[in-house]
Order: C-alpha cells, then structure tokens, then sequence
C-alpha cells in the first residue's frame, strides 16, 4: 500500500467488533476493508442510523446507516442479520478521550472530539447555512479528529456572538451582474457569449479559431 493508504487503513480485525446494524450509534466508526489482500480496514464516523424498512425475504428490519468519509457521506442499507463491523469501545473512547480538552489546558482552547462539542457552537460553514458569519470573534474551540494524513482540526465559533450575514444591496447586485456580462462580451467581435472569455486566449472561441487558421 501506498503510505496514504497505511495512513488510512491503519486497523486490523483485532481492532473492530462485530454488531447488528441496529446497534450502531451515531459518533461510531464503522470499518470498511481496504486494498484487497491487505488485511487492513480505514474507519468513518456515523452521522446517521435509521429504520429503512423491512427485508421481506428474511421478515426482519433493514437499517440505514450513513458515515461521513473524506469524499463525502455515504451509506448502506443492512438487515439486521448482517452484521456491520465498527470500532472497538475501548478504542473509540482512548481516541475520544486524546481530543477531549474542555477547557484548554492541553491544547490551548478548548478542544473536543468528533460530534463532542457542547451546543453552542457551529464551525464557518454552519454558520453560513444558518445565515450567519462569526462577525470578527475570534475562535472559541476546535473539534479534533484522526483523519487522513494526521490530526485534522475544525474551528468552532460562538453562535451568541455570530452577526447576521451580510446581504448585498440592490446597487451592489447590479454592479455585479454588469461585472460578469462584461466578462461574456468578446473585446474582438463584441459579441456576447453564453460564457466567459477564456483569459488565456483573450477572445471568444470562434474568433480564436479565426486567428488560429
């Protein structure tokens, strides 16, 4: 393997515990199995489990459980016969406990696992979908994980203290949209395109055919 993929696929079976579906948990890591022939697993947090339904040709419950992995969240839809690996308790609490610093004397803020931050607290991005922005405060806490590559860190900021996002004026707005449509005119044939001007070209496409012949 690759040393990303060792970085990744760190555990072995000796790590990982076998359950039904309907005893994972949300803040769980379950196991996916790595390179064929390694012997090796990579963990992703459950951001989700939930009752899909019922598996006719064995007349029990399916469960739907969702992870969230370096490329996006995924899922799998299992019967409650089929087991799904996770990571061992113990383990997952050793990992949970090296991130949990409440009130910063290891790490300097305050700093908590994966799914662990009091309410409270939203990172940027959570801030945005809320229509808010941090409002020039400073970072509150972080949230620690172990992902691919190392220890990967997002910062939290107060929501008592996030300020409404800021919203663009009817002027600013127009001033924009005249911004990006003299983007789309063509300095040679004046023409206006349904794209942008290539910058590297500095023309539209057709006059640049043109030069080119």
């Amino acid at each position: 393997m690759s040393p990303r993929d060792e970085d990744r696929y760190r555990y072995t079976w000796l790590d990982l515990e076998r359950v039904k579906p309907s005893q994972v948990r949300v803040g769980d890591l379950v196991a996916h199995a790595g390179p064929p022939g390694s012997g090796r697993f990579c963990v992703d947090p459950v951001t989700f489990v939930g009752w899909a339904g019922q598996f006719a040709l064995w007349g029990v419950d399916e469960w739907r459980v969702e992870y969230r992995t370096p490329w996006g969240v995924r899922c799998f839809v299992n019967p409650d016969r089929l087991p799904v690996y996770r990571l061992r308790r113990d383990l997952m609490a050793r990992i949970r406990a090296a991130f949990h610093d409440p009130d910063g004397s290891r790490y300097g803020i305050p700093t908590f696992w994966w799914r662990g931050a009091p309410a409270g607290f939203a990172t940027r991005r959570q801030l945005r979908d809320a229509g808010l922005r941090p409002g020039g405060q400073s970072v509150a806490a972080q949230v620690m994980w172990a992902g691919i590559g190392g220890v990967r860190v997002a910062y939290l900021y107060r929501i008592d203290l996030a300020r409404p996002k800021r919203v663009a004026s009817p002027r600013q707005r127009q001033a924009i949209s005249r911004a990006l449509r003299a983007r789309r005119i063509c300095p040679s044939c004046r023409v206006e395109r349904p794209y942008y001007i290539p910058r590297s070209l500095g023309e539209c496409l057709d006059c640049a055919d043109v030069s080119a012949g």
